[in-house]
């Protein structure tokens, strides 16, 4: 009688802890990046009230052993590192972690994890979380390349620091040249680059038609000036470029650094069709102040 007694106590009570940890789920349902958690149960140890006996030959067979078990326990609580939705905050702080991985937070003396993004600003301008722990990371040195074999830092945003202007270097026409084009049909094409100073120029690309089959000349100019470069593209049977898809061009810039770009025609076709540029894609910045 005690034993059963005892068996269902044991039940109750880890049954509760169950429930406990459901209740702790349904009351995190709206905490940030907040894991669930399942508790896993296993029986205790059973008493053994008659021993099994081996199959005899000739004889009767084997029995199993008469145990009766003494109740439950937990075998563990786990946490489930499930990947969460993904939700848009419109916050520019606000971070989340696509599959594995942790946020790594400071105190100054400690370091803690987290997949809790919801991030803000400090007066200092330092991410912080809703703990102010600092948000731990590496910063891009002012070539914009990230070490990540240094120590971990504060992330600093500098709100209303100014921006370095950054010159365009590389340039990528995508587009078509008609593969029926004729001798000395042109086709114009102009992107926006930027200067050292960060002023914006236009980049005009004048493509030329030869007598030759597949191929085309190009000559590049900033702001209606001279060339300052050109070159000549040759496509294949396949309307891909064969040779003479990248090439540079320099321009003097009066009181900044000379514009040296290197561009990359390798993605622009020659198929029968209109001739059109379908993108440019460039890098560069102008001047600007951080904000937040």
């Amino acid at each position: 009688m005690m034993r059963s007694l005892f068996s269902g106590v044991s039940g109750l009570k880890n049954h509760q802890t169950r429930m406990d940890v459901i209740g702790n789920n349904i009351a995190n349902v709206n905490t940030v990046a907040f894991k669930a958690s399942r508790v896993t149960f296993e029986d205790i140890l059973s008493q053994t009230i008659e021993g099994a006996r081996s199959p005899q030959a000739g004889g009767a067979g084997g029995v199993n052993p008469k145990q009766v078990g003494l109740g439950v326990r937990i075998g563990s609580i786990d946490t489930l590192f499930t990947q969460g939705g993904l939700q848009t905050t419109d916050n520019p702080t606000d971070f989340a972690i696509q599959g594995d991985g942790f946020f790594v937070v400071s105190d100054g003396r400690q370091v803690y994890y987290t997949r809790d993004g919801a991030f803000k600003l400090s007066a200092d301008g330092s991410l912080v979380n809703a703990s102010g722990l600092r948000v731990q990371g590496w910063l891009a040195d002012a070539n914009g390349v990230i070490d990540t074999t240094k120590a971990l830092q504060d992330i600093f945003i500098p709100v209303g620091a100014q921006m370095k202007p950054k010159a365009t270097e590389n340039i990528a026409f995508e587009g078509n040249l008609n593969a029926n084009a004729q001798e000395n049909d042109t086709w114009v094409t102009s992107a926006q680059v930027y200067d050292s100073l960060g002023n914006v120029h236009t980049l005009t690309v004048t493509f030329t038609k030869t007598a030759n089959a597949n191929e085309w000349t190009w000559e590049a100019t900033l702001d209606g000036g001279g060339a300052g470069g050109s070159g000549t593209i040759t496509f294949g049977p396949d309307g891909l470029v064969a040779s003479g898809g990248t090439g540079t061009a320099t321009f003097a810039i009066p009181g900044a650094n000379a514009l040296n770009l290197a561009i990359d025609f390798s993605r622009s076709p020659s198929l029968v069709g209109t001739p059109q540029r379908t993108s440019a894609s460039r890098m560069g910045t102008k001047q600007g102040l951080w904000i937040w």
